[in-house]
Formats: structure tokens, C-alpha cells, sequence
């Protein structure tokens, strides 16, 4: 009997049983006391509670757990009122897919996140000083010959940052690099404040 389960994905739809459609949900009662008059079981309450524990959960809303006799547990099953078992099925459904959907995201941004931290680690952060200051020279040179003046960021683009600021997804301002305050209340001079393409 636990072979015949009742799997969620059919519920709500019919099946050709002779020349007529019925309900899935009322087939499978249907042939589930069928086996249990074979088993000599139908008119007591023998293995029904584990019957019920199979079933999708959206059935164990319709459906309770004390039944007098198998007659009254599949009869049970038989009188859910359709429209309303559709109902719960295209909800879940929903569910399911929003879920799927936040799932994909999810793991769109962590892929865009490993990808923003291999390229923050792909190019050195130079320290303040005359050496750093002419090794981000290098690079900003390198960089404007593989981009241009105008390129278009995304998280695949190496882009060097600015000798002594601070290092990214720190709360660091976007202007200026430094942490503090926002971008938009930033007050620092023109010349502290980082080029266009390293706004973060």
C-alpha cells in the first residue's frame, strides 16, 4: 500500500479510468480501499495513520488524523472539495517558484560577490608613498589602454584603487575612499577625492 503513493505534482489533475476522468485524489481512494478490503483491514483503523503520514501535506490539511475505519478515511479523501484543494496546489506552487527564484538570485549574487573578490585580490592595493603612488601610475595606464576613458564597469573589471585608501566593502565613502561618512555629505578637497573609476 505504500507503494501507491499519492504524489503531489498530480494533485488536482484527472486521469481516464474505462471512458471516464476522474480526480486523481478520488482514484487513488478508490484503489487504496480496494487494498485494504485485500488486507482484510477496511473496517478497522489498522496502518491508516501511516497511510496519512505519506500523504502531500497539502492532503493533511483536508484531511485528519483519526478516522473510524478505512471506509471513513478514504471517504474522506473522496468528498475534497476540488476548488479549494486547486487552490492550495497553485499556491504552493507559487511558493515554489518565488523560492526557486530568490534561490537563483541568491546564488547569482554570491557568484557577482566571488567575482568582485577575485578581482579585488587580482590587482595590489599600493601603500602611500612615492613607490605606490608610481606602481598605481602603471597601472592606470594599463588600465586606460585596455578600456579607454569610459569603460564599463562590472564586477569582471579590474580596477586599481587609489594608494592609501581603504580597502573595498569597508563602509568606505565612494568619493573619497575613506571612512567616515557617505558619499553624498563627502567634503573632501578635489584633488583627495578618487577618479571616476574607482567610485565603489
Amino acid at each position: 500500500m505504500l507503494d501507491y503513493q499519492l504524489r503531489e505534482e498530480i494533485l488536482g489533475t484527472k486521469v481516464t479510468v474505462g471512458r471516464r476522468e476522474v480526480w486523481t485524489h478520488v482514484q487513488w481512494a478508490k484503489h487504496m480501499l480496494e487494498l485494504a478490503e485485500k488486507a482484510s483491514i477496511a473496517t478497522s483503523m489498522q496502518n491508516i495513520w501511516l497511510i496519512r503520514h505519506e500523504l502531500p501535506d497539502i492532503m493533511k490539511d483536508f484531511v485528519p488524523e483519526m478516522h473510524a475505519d478505512w471506509t471513513a478515511f478514504m471517504q474522506t479523501v473522496t468528498d475534497i472539495d476540488i476548488t479549494q484543494l486547486r487552490d492550495k496546489v497553485d499556491a504552493k506552487w507559487h511558493c515554489d517558484g518565488e523560492l526557486a527564484c530568490m534561490n537563483a538570485d541568491v546564488q547569482r549574487l554570491t557568484a557577482q560577490r566571488d567575482t568582485v573578490c577575485q578581482a579585488i585580490n587580482a590587482l595590489q592595493h599600493h601603500p602611500d608613498m612615492d613607490a605606490g603612488h608610481a606602481a598605481y601610475q602603471v597601472q592606470l595606464t594599463r588600465f586606460t589602454e585596455t578600456h579607454r576613458f569610459s569603460p564599463y564597469i562590472t564586477e569582471h573589471t579590474l580596477v586599481s584603487l587609489h594608494p592609501g585608501t581603504e580597502p573595498l566593502c569597508l563602509d568606505e565613502c565612494w568619493s573619497c575612499s575613506w571612512q567616515g561618512h557617505c558619499g553624498d555629505a563627502c567634503i573632501a578637497p578635489l584633488q583627495d577625492k578618487v577618479l571616476d573609476v574607482e567610485c565603489k
